[in-house]
């Protein structure tokens, strides 16, 4: 019997709860994912330490990029 090969990277279909956790987890750097989406790593910095709130273009675009509910965004910020 021969082992079954799996085409799907695993990684790629992952979900994480938030930002910090898709950091984390992956290995990626603020840097990374924010030459990915368009901002600066200071942003993302502020994104992930909950001071700021992306703008929902912003967020839509880290939602899509590291596999996050867009909603983690306004709960990590008012601690919800």
């Amino acid at each position: 019997m021969s082992k079954r090969v799996r085409l799907t990277n695993p990684r790629r279909r992952r979900r994480f709860p938030n930002l910090a956790a898709y950091l984390m987890l992956t290995g990626d750097s603020q840097l990374d994912v924010a030459e990915a989406v368009g901002t600066t790593q200071a942003q993302i910095s502020r994104i992930v330490r909950g001071l700021s709130i992306p703008r929902h273009s912003l967020a839509r675009k880290l939602a899509e990029h590291c596999r996050i509910p867009i909603e983690s965004f306004v709960r990590e910020y008012t601690g919800r």
